[in-house]
């Protein structure tokens, strides 16, 4: 059974510079100056692409629309195909994007009609966005009302490029409820272990189900020698060059369906040794890395406090909640800002990769929470990357007092000098 993708790149302006934006020029800009589309570019080129080599048919499309505030679709072929080493060729020259919106209802629309021919092949939509639709409010929904009214069978698998956290939950609703798969990429840099990490369970998934479609092709069953020899007999039928065509035809397709098992199965295989040795080296580094870097790593901690910026304002929605740390790292002992009138309030931001929350105060940021204990709260976001789960731990000292945070570990660590260990509970 033949496998056709679709693959819908959102064309945004937030996927390139936003120049003539005063209010977000270069703000989405990788660590090293590149804007987001060439993550994405890798991600196709270095992970999606292989992935899907054996498909039949392969057809990548940009999409934008001209202006945030009009309607205008916009949307260009890149490819469409079968060969992967075209793809990529017309990947490596797509170009930083212009201003515009991202209109994702529109284009599920506009390029669902290729899910609608063709019984006998297996259909599959990716879309990568690094924002929300602009044209519909709750695009997911939508999506998948369309697709029952048109009787449209087909699983989506949504790749996100540091979604906030409401496209994100619309994101993963439409993948749930299609069949597909989501991941959203949090990285600030191209990461190709951490890329490895989170693309592997779409990855494996693809993989099964392109062998779920070889598995349903019918099998095919052999002559048997006794009807032949009972049909010669009877002087009925010959088996002629016809008949034995036919029946090789039918036996070379099984043949190319079960090589084409056999590798997929040995691209399931290396998907999972890599998987596990990248499992492996992170428990040997896990500590060394928390001794090294006491705040783990700039671009854990950024994230997290992005995650953190996103879920006040959203979620909470607090107002006059200031980010030091949005445009560059400011060093200061706090992270949040809050005014209400008179009234501040201090937040601090903690991260770990992983399930053990466990965080450092420097030396700065104890004192100045001694100095401001009163109005000092912390915040932990763990399995940053992964399921960015944020736990509110209220005021800091008063979590401290109700042992709810302990200044003591379960396990044996060393300690670099000016920092204070503690665990919440």
């Amino acid at each position: 059974m033949d496998i056709h993708a679709r693959i819908l790149i959102d064309y945004s302006g937030s996927m390139g510079y936003m120049k003539g934006s005063q209010e977000f020029e270069n703000k989405y800009l990788l660590p090293n100056g590149s804007p987001r589309i060439e993550l994405v570019k890798k991600i196709l080129i270095e992970d999606i692409l292989p992935a899907i080599q054996h498909f039949s048919l392969i057809s990548i499309i940009r999409f934008s629309s001209s202006t945030y505030r009009s309607n205008k679709f916009i949307s260009r072929y890149l490819y469409s195909g079968s060969t992967t080493i075209e793809a990529i060729e017309k990947i490596k020259e797509l170009k930083a994007p212009p201003l515009g919106g991202t209109p994702i209802y529109t284009a599920f629309k506009r390029f669902s009609d290729f899910l609608k021919n063709g019984v006998l092949s297996k259909k599959i939509m990716f879309i990568i966005t690094d924002g929300d639709s602009n044209d519909v409010e709750d695009f997911d929904e939508k999506i998948i009302e369309f697709m029952k009214s048109s009787n449209i069978e087909c699983p989506i698998y949504i790749i996100g490029i540091d979604q906030n956290i409401i496209a994100e939950t619309k994101s993963k609703n439409l993948c749930n409820k299609s069949g597909g798969k989501y991941v959203n990429l949090k990285a600030m840099d191209y990461d190709k272990a951490y890329i490895d990490s989170m693309l592997f369970e779409l990855k494996t998934n693809i993989l099964n189900s392109s062998l779920n479609h070889i598995s349903e092709s019918k099998e095919i069953k052999p002559v048997s020698t006794t009807n032949v020899n009972d049909l010669k007999k009877k002087n009925q039928l010959e088996i002629n060059e016809d008949f034995s065509d036919e029946y090789i035809s039918k036996l070379e397709k099984t043949i190319e369906g079960n090589t084409n098992a056999i590798s997929l199965i040995g691209k399931q295989l290396e998907l999972i040794v890599n998987q596990i040795s990248a499992l492996k080296n992170s428990d040997l580094n896990e500590e060394l890395e928390i001794l090294e870097d006491s705040e783990f790593n700039l671009k854990i901690g950024r994230y997290a406090e992005s995650v953190l910026n996103s879920y006040l304002k959203d979620v909470v929605k607090l107002k006059n909640c200031r980010w030091n740390n949005e445009i560059q790292e400011n060093y200061e002992p706090y992270d949040f800002k809050i005014e209400d009138g008179l009234n501040l309030t201090y937040i601090e931001c903690k991260s770990s990769i992983g399930f053990e929350k466990n965080f450092y105060l420097s030396k700065n940021e104890w004192n100045f929470f001694l100095d401001h204990k009163d109005n000092y709260e912390l915040m932990f976001v763990s399995e940053v990357f992964k399921k960015d789960q944020i736990f509110n731990m209220g005021n800091l000292f008063q979590a401290i007092i109700d042992k709810k945070i302990v200044p003591y570990s379960i396990k044996n660590r060393k300690i670099k000098s000016d920092l204070a260990y503690f665990r919440i509970v």
